[in-house]
């Protein structure tokens, strides 16, 4: 099994159980736990760079409007980072998107320093749950 298999196996856990919490914003409530920041913080920067990059890959056709969070922001900035990347490379895969150095890569490893671990985590929360509203079974 990869590396992205078992991120892309992690998001999809995820975003079925944001699908199931019934919270109006449950990224937001489930970023409140500690215990989940913590973890988070605990993961090396280039694991939850390629997490976020999993994600982003995953969410890259989900239509949803640009809310005012910090996080909506950052997300949707990473899904259009990554269509653009899509349409240039349209034969590209997840891993050559994970592995390459691009907008979407700049953009998650600066979300993935110290200074931004919640941040960082709401992003990637915020794209589970987009996933979470479609079809997150699809072309991860």
């Amino acid at each position: 099994m990869t590396d992205n298999t078992s991120l892309q196996r992690t998001l999809i856990t995820t975003s079925r159980f944001l699908a199931d919490f019934s919270h109006p914003e449950p990224h937001l409530a489930l970023a409140n736990h500690r215990a989940l920041l913590h973890l988070w913080g605990q993961l090396p920067p280039n694991r939850r760079c390629r997490l976020l990059l999993v994600a982003s890959w995953a969410a890259r056709d989900t239509a949803a409007v640009r809310g005012t969070f910090h996080e909506d922001r950052f997300a949707h900035e990473l899904i259009d980072a990554t269509r653009k990347w899509a349409v240039t490379n349209q034969d590209g895969s997840l891993d050559q998107f994970c592995n390459g150095i691009h907008p979407a890569f700049y953009a998650c490893t600066w979300l993935t320093s110290e200074v931004n671990n919640e941040l960082s985590l709401l992003v990637f929360l915020f794209l589970a749950v987009l996933l979470s509203a479609g079809d997150s079974g699809g072309d991860l």
